[in-house]
């Protein structure tokens, strides 16, 4: 027993290890680009922020909000570094903050540069900001709207070999699929770079399960795949809608391998909890190693904040606010009644008990968006038009728990 544990975690150390040496050099590679090759591209797409504002709307299968406003924070952590520096400017990620407006302020630190006042700038650092990795490189040659249009291109592309390929496994479950897309809104998505991340993880890490059965085959290499995505989030996400990037890939898995443990799919959940942790924290010992600097103050900072209300001088936990704000929301509301509905109607019509417990894992993969969105409520209240889309696997797996329940003959012939 202890030799396998031993090899078990082993396994999981190598994984990390490869993976956070390779991605530390893959950020600090891109921050060597120099600032001159991203110049132009920048100047256009600050532009673009300064027509559309900081909170657009776009009714794109449903109307919803952008959100230039953090769009145009990652413009600046792509523009605001010392391309002298790759190492420090990777690891401490400087942003110029101003005014209340993050638009005007990205404008002037273009125009004004070095002349800037030290107070304006602040570090970044506690995230990993992976995504600059692909950001940065796309700077030299496009803008923020040429990257719109590769993100509409590639998503769309992505998401099609995923319908292909969830066709192969369930004939139902591309439907599903675009369903849980719909309810989200996701139409906006390919209009943000923030958005996009997650997305772009999810697709990739599921059609990569469904189409290579060796990244399944055996209970190790899953661990391993999921720790390896949970670690991808945290490297390229800050805080948007990690969970989706749990629970597709995995519903798909077990789907695939058709599979119902309930026990597999807890430990693969915390291998994905452990990846995106240990990744998200590791960045803190790197940023100390590499640059000498410390987010500890910053990550202490931002934790205060959103458990404490700052506007009461007596500590004040504002989840609470935040939960009956979310109960009154009346489509919020309607959807949580209609889904309740829809399972009672499942039941009703399902093959029996012992059918409905052999899929209790869903119901796991269903309550990871509402389980995220409590922990971290404070923080998906200040951004609930981003994170609805942690609703997205919930929207997914229901309806999957409704087919594999329903006895469709039955069914039809109680309606002849």
């Amino acid at each position: 027993m202890w030799k396998n544990t031993i090899k078990y975690v082993a396994a999981i150390a190598r994984v990390y290890g490869v993976m956070l040496l390779m991605l530390t050099a893959a950020i600090v590679a891109v921050y060597c680009i120099p600032l001159s090759a991203l110049r132009d591209n920048v100047d256009k797409s600050i532009a673009t922020f300064e027509a559309e504002g900081s909170y657009p709307t776009r009714n794109i299968l449903g109307q919803a909000q952008l959100d230039n406003f953090t769009d145009c924070y990652m413009l600046q952590a792509s523009y605001c570094t010392d391309d002298k520096h790759p190492v420090r400017s990777a690891m401490e990620v400087m942003r110029c903050r101003r005014s209340s407006d993050i638009i005007a302020d990205t404008r002037q630190y273009f125009n004004e540069g070095d002349v800037v006042p030290h107070e304006s700038m602040w570090r970044y650092g506690k995230y990993w900001h992976g995504y600059q990795v692909v950001l940065r490189p796309l700077l030299t040659v496009t803008d923020y709207q040429g990257i719109r249009t590769l993100n509409w291109v590639l998503l769309s592309a992505l998401l099609a070999i995923c319908l292909v390929q969830m066709w192969r496994i369930r004939r139902w479950l591309p439907l599903c699929f675009l369903f849980a897309l719909l309810v989200v809104k996701s139409g906006v998505v390919p209009l943000s770079m923030q958005y996009s991340n997650c997305y772009y993880i999810m697709l990739v890490s599921t059609i990569l399960i469904m189409t290579f059965d060796s990244l399944t085959r055996t209970p190790l290499r899953r661990a391993q795949v999921m720790f390896a995505i949970g670690a991808v989030t945290a490297f390229s996400d800050f805080f948007t809608v990690p969970t989706i990037t749990l629970g597709v890939p995995l519903a798909t898995m077990m789907l695939k391998r058709d599979e119902h443990s309930l026990r597999q799919v807890l430990g693969l959940c915390a291998m994905w909890g452990l990846g995106w942790l240990v990744f998200l924290v590791s960045k803190w010992p790197v940023a100390m190693l590499l640059a000498g600097y410390n987010p500890l103050h910053e990550v202490g900072l931002s934790i205060v904040q959103h458990t404490v209300n700052g506007e009461d001088p007596t500590p004040k936990l504002i989840w609470v606010k935040s939960i009956i704000s979310y109960g009154i929301r009346p489509m919020f509301a309607l959807k949580v009644v209609a889904a309740v509905l829809l399972l009672a109607a499942a039941w009703m019509a399902g093959k029996g008990r012992q059918v409905a417990r052999k899929h209790l894992w869903l119901w796991v993969l269903a309550l990871v968006g509402p389980a995220w969105m409590l922990v971290f409520l404070h923080h998906a209240y200040w951004h609930h038009f981003i994170s609805l889309r942690s609703y997205l696997t919930t929207w997914y797996v229901l309806p999957i728990f409704m087919c594999l329940i329903i006895d469709w003959r039955a069914l039809v012939k109680r309606h002849r």
